[in-house]
């Protein structure tokens, strides 16, 4: 791949059930039709954009020989002063005429004026040169601008929906809130951004999760003192205090009926069962992807000699853990540090064919890392032929936990929802408090403050820093609202008359159908009165 860590080296290496070849034709279409969308809606003048840009290479390649000129200059000040005290030296000695003596420093003097003179005319052009590259930087970036701020961490997530048998956003929160009373949400794990799909007819989720943990580091002290023989000692000391560690994690998650009861997992900390664990037809399965299950018939109705086969190639290289019960499989992998959501900071902010070529890039890493989670399920041919039955027909009129956090991390402003004093990253919990029309979630951050201390063992000064954990609550209102009013931004005026209708709110973001509302505590005489007055303001 042209960016990042791709988890491929050959596409065959997946390509076991043949559903890559099916799926990525279509997905690099969308992806041109995109792209060629939000160029048009953009209005970018590509040509014009790049003769700019060529103008911009050209002005860096010039300041660039500036500096080269400079160092040149310098560094022949340094030889030639050094040659001129050599050549005193010499004559001083009688190793050589004094004429030399007096030709070597007036030679070098001669040189550094013409330098001097020469550098005074460069630093007119390049003045000018540095001007002419900011204003043509500043064009450019205006002109991209609209562009660059089209693209969303959901743009290819949203194509590979269409492209895996898309569903609607209701269905999408039925098997979120489905999951939910599986997945456990705690102050140490919270999800960033998630997306939807169906892969052969049974819904999946793509989860990236943030999570903190706290671990005892290690901090290292040094003290030099004298000893009584007058030799200099130098003494070390080492001080253990706890700190959070925050990382991310992306998971596949994955709904389908087959053998509902099994249970198994690669992983001995998850399952460890003690019922004998017959080994496999296909020898590199079990050495790659040893699994501890429940029942061994059950397992060897999903695990198929072809799907041992698949597995084994797919594990050579790559370290998965994955884990599965009741109906539910969970996949992550550990050489996953690759990209699946993107921002527009990842993109050129003024060249548009280097925007076009990463766009592009982008848009293959991100299919081919999405796949990678998903091929231990593509792996399994059983799960190609008979997709999930038991989803929840109940409408579900409310955001789940997980949607209701990534929205808060992906389009709320971080010091609206972080305790004032925070010094380090957060970990966001939802937990719906009234499920009526509308919807108010109590919402927590959970931090820390780190202060700076210093502990003194065996007389040696160890600095660390001591994290105490912060709080801070905040309310979130979800009120459902017009699907053409979807992903619209809340202006400046829509928000004060929204204020009006509920004193003390903090901030407003419209996304997949829901107005949410960021309220310090929860409103009082909060009616349908007043939530008709809000949605008419957006109307």
């Amino acid at each position: 791949m042209a960016i990042g860590n791709s988890l491929y080296t050959t596409n065959d290496q997946l390509d076991a059930s043949g559903y890559y070849d099916k799926i990525k034709p279509q997905y690099d279409e969308l992806v041109q039709k995109k792209l060629d969308e939000i160029n048009k809606a953009s209005g970018v003048d590509i040509e014009e954009n790049k003769k700019k840009v060529e103008e911009i290479k050209k002005i860096k390649h010039a300041l660039a020989s500036y500096k080269t000129v400079k160092t040149v200059c310098i560094v022949f000040l340094v030889l030639s002063s050094l040659g001129s005290i050599a050549a005193f030296i010499s004559a001083a000695l009688a190793f050589t005429p004094i004429l030399y003596a007096v030709a070597v420093p007036l030679l070098g003097l001669a040189i550094f004026l013409i330098c001097v003179l020469a550098s005074k005319k460069r630093k007119s052009s390049r003045d000018d040169n540095q001007n002419r590259l900011n204003q043509l930087l500043d064009e450019c970036t205006k002109q991209m601008a609209k562009l660059v701020n089209s693209i969303d961490s959901f743009i290819f997530p949203n194509i590979i929906e269409k492209v895996y048998s898309p569903f609607d956003f209701e269905r999408m929160m039925k098997i979120n809130n489905e999951w939910e009373s599986r997945i456990e949400f705690s102050p140490s794990r919270s999800c960033i951004t998630y997306m939807s799909g169906t892969l052969n007819k049974s819904p999946f989720l793509c989860r990236k999760m943030k999570n903190v943990d706290i671990i005892m580091k290690v901090y290292f002290g040094t003290s030099s003192y004298t000893d009584s023989r007058g030799r200099f000692q130098t003494r070390t000391a080492t001080y253990t205090h706890p700190a959070p560690v925050y990382s991310f994690v992306n998971r596949f998650e994955f709904l389908n009926d087959s053998a509902k009861e099994l249970k198994y997992s690669n992983d001995k900390k998850v399952y460890n069962f003690k019922n004998k664990q017959l080994p496999m037809e296909n020898k590199d399965f079990d050495r790659n992807f040893y699994c501890y299950r429940n029942d061994e018939s059950k397992f060897r109705l999903l695990f198929t000699l072809l799907a041992q086969e698949n597995i084994a190639k797919l594990t050579k290289n790559l370290k998965y853990k994955v884990i599965k019960y009741d109906t539910r499989t969970q996949v992550s992998c550990d050489n996953f540090n690759s990209k699946i959501w993107i921002s527009k900071w990842d993109f050129s902010s003024y060249d548009y064919e280097q925007f076009e070529k990463q766009f592009i890039d982008y848009s293959k890493e991100i299919f081919n890392n999405i796949y990678a989670l998903a091929s231990p399920i593509i792996c399994i041919p059983i799960y190609q032929k008979f997709g999930f039955k038991n989803l929840s027909k109940k409408t579900i009129d409310l955001p789940s936990i997980p949607h209701v956090t990534m929205v808060l991390y992906n389009f709320f402003h971080f010091k609206n929802l972080v305790h004032v004093s925070t010094t380090t990253e957060y970990i966001l919990g939802a937990e719906i408090s009234i499920k009526k029309t509308y919807g108010i979630y109590d919402v927590t951050s959970n931090s820390f403050l780190g202060v700076n201390r210093v502990a003194y063992v065996n007389g040696v000064a160890v600095h660390y820093v001591d994290y105490r954990p912060l709080k801070k609550n905040v309310k979130l209102i979800a009120i459902k609202c017009k699907k053409e009013i979807n992903q619209r931004v809340i202006t400046s005026t829509e928000f004060d008359k929204i204020e009006q209708v509920i004193h003390g709110a903090i901030e407003a973001k419209v996304y997949a159908d829901f107005l949410y509302i960021l309220v310090p505590k929860t409103p009082t005489n909060f009616n349908a009165t007043k939530i008709n007055k809000i949605l008419k303001v957006i109307s």
